[in-house]
């Protein structure tokens, strides 16, 4: 089983977002902002893209690592997933895992294209009908799976439901 990969316009389009002058201090912004609501998996995210591209971490992912690691070696935690959040999906298949993460990463790219202005069922409707899921499946990607720090700044926090 392979994931689709991405097609040369795609890749294209990732590296001038990535090219852009202060993309990656925004991608650490918004995990750091997403680590202090609470988001493990926003630690892992940005020590991630440190790691990955050659970037120093900035103080607050050294600490967090820091602070997770003595965590761990003072056995007051059980595992790395209280410090980096694990695996989100363990209730489904592999299969079904990789294709709710194929509609997170599409969910990502849409609101980033069409940033809402409320959250509310509208919104659910048109995510739903760009995924082609329903408006109730798109809400609980959006609840369930999609990473705080990729939900929209000027709506973080909002929720009807």
């Amino acid at each position: 089983m392979s994931e689709r990969k991405p097609t040369a316009r795609q890749l294209s389009q990732l590296q001038l977002e990535r090219d852009r002058p202060g993309w990656y201090a925004d991608q650490l912004e918004k995990c750091r902002l997403a680590h202090e609501q609470g988001d493990k998996r926003s630690l892992a995210i940005a020590m991630a893209l440190c790691l990955g591209n050659g970037i120093s971490p900035p103080l607050w992912v050294v600490h967090a690592f820091f602070v997770g690691f003595e965590a761990m070696r003072d056995c007051k935690i059980a595992s790395w997933d209280d410090v980096l959040g694990g695996n989100p999906r363990t209730d489904m298949s592999l299969r079904a895992a990789q294709r709710r993460r194929a509609l997170v990463q599409a969910m990502v790219k849409w609101l980033e294209d069409h940033p809402p202005k409320r959250i509310d069922g509208e919104l659910f409707e048109a995510l739903g009908a760009e995924l082609n899921v329903s408006a109730a499946t798109a809400k609980d990607i959006y609840y369930e799976d999609l990473p705080a720090s990729a939900r929209p700044p000027s709506t973080r926090g909002t929720r009807t439901r």
